[in-house]
């Protein structure tokens, strides 16, 4: 069976092939051309800084931390990912207690007359083949400025909160409430590595970075790239823990900045006569 062919009117097929791709040509160049258009309008977004406040629990058996040095590690963490330097990290309950380690001996191991003989409680109390580890379990509350994308939706919230800070202005008499106005900077998404180089992480810390990566930094809008090695709970590595994330990073004010799409501005309508000019006084 013959292929179909659309007729056309000189007859030639070689003709219509031509003139076919001498019309697509600017479409091809236009497509061509707007892959580096885009990448540089979208190199820098606009952004504000938006309250974020989330938390999580540390536990580990190998890792121990005081509140204070806890607190200054997971502040570094976030400074790191974007986050503004007026971030507040509470942390609390960090007192280690005692866990019984698993008894995974085989049971003609004990020491009483019949192997399989149950033990009392007391017994078990007692038996100096079973150990004792330290387990830390610490509540780590993060209140955080990270740059958010001013999208229609974030402009909405912000409009939203002007309300509120006028009407607290009014109630408490205190015009600073009012004029709190967030302040858009240009920010880019950049690909950060947490390690020993960079914040100088401990192979000891391997925990931690583990499960902040887990909630916290999703929670945050913090896109995980890459991990390191998983973490050995029983033991400390002797390899220092690394993760590649993207974030937004704010970036100095270029020449070209960001255009603001969707805020409800109204476009110039092309119809509508020029304006005069005026003339230089």
């Amino acid at each position: 069976m013959k292929g179909l062919r659309s007729p056309n009117r000189s007859g030639n097929p070689g003709h219509a092939t031509c003139r076919a791709a001498v019309l697509l040509l600017p479409v091809i160049l236009a497509c061509i051309a707007r892959p580096a258009a885009s990448a540089e309008s979208q190199a820098a977004v606009w952004t504000v800084w938006k309250a974020q406040e989330v938390g999580f629990s540390y536990r580990s058996s190998i890792a121990f931390y005081s509140c204070r040095q806890l607190q200054d590690r997971v502040a570094s963490i976030l400074r790191a990912l974007g986050a503004r330097d007026d971030l507040d990290v509470k942390v609390s309950n960090c007192d280690t207690f005692s866990t019984r380690a698993a008894d995974n001996r085989p049971p003609w191991s004990n020491t009483s007359r019949d192997p399989f003989e149950r033990r009392s409680e007391r017994d078990q109390r007692l038996d100096p083949g079973q150990r004792l580890e330290q387990t830390q379990m610490a509540n780590v509350r993060i209140r955080a400025m990270m740059p958010t994308e001013l999208t229609p939706g974030v402009a909405a919230e912000l409009e939203r909160d002007k309300s509120r800070r006028e009407l607290v202005s009014r109630v408490t008499g205190d015009p600073s409430a009012s004029r709190d106005v967030p302040v858009m900077f240009p920010a880019k998404w950049q690909s950060v590595t947490l390690s020993h180089a960079s914040i100088g992480l401990d192979p000891e810390e391997c925990e931690l970075l583990e499960q902040m990566s887990s909630g916290v930094l999703r929670q945050l809008n913090v896109r995980v790239v890459r991990k390191g090695r998983a973490c050995d709970p029983r033991r400390v590595s002797r390899i220092p823990p690394q993760l590649t994330a993207e974030a937004l990073i704010g970036v100095p004010f270029e020449a070209r900045t960001p255009s603001l799409p969707g805020l409800g501005e109204k476009d110039p309508d092309p119809s509508a006569p020029p304006e005069p000019a005026v003339p230089p006084k």
